[in-house]
């Protein structure tokens, strides 16, 4: 117990960086203004346009899952890892899902060792 307890003392605390912002021209979700989302029990189906938009946007986030990877290694930060995320999410003209809901304030949920990380509704 007393190596458990000495491990919490030895972990530094870093400050929390300012929120992520999106330039002002991107389309916000509703849910990063502030417009709750409302649950709905209904399924539709896609148009051959949206199954489209949809295969981009998967094959996007499969980039950008990567790339958050690469930027895993020692000495990095969560911040490191949000902020490289947050760039390229930007760059390519796509809105970083989390930011913004329920008041989260990054790009990406990140955590550190056997953490788990997640988002809540």
């Amino acid at each position: 117990m007393q190596r458990l307890v000495n491990s919490f003392r030895s972990w530094k605390l870093y400050p929390l960086s300012p929120p992520r912002t999106v330039p002002s021209n991107f389309e916000f979700p509703p849910y990063a203004l502030g417009i709750p989302i409302e649950p709905t029990n209904s399924i539709s189906l896609r148009s051959p346009e949206e199954l489209a938009l949809q295969r981009t946007v998967s094959r996007f986030s499969s980039q950008i899952r990567a790339l958050a990877g690469r930027h895993c290694i020692p000495g990095a930060t969560t911040d490191d890892v949000d902020r490289a995320v947050h760039e390229a999410s930007v760059k390519h003209g796509f809105y970083p899902s989390p930011l913004g809901y329920q008041g989260f304030p990054k790009s990406c949920c990140t955590s550190v060792n056997q953490v788990l990380c997640h988002g809540s509704a």
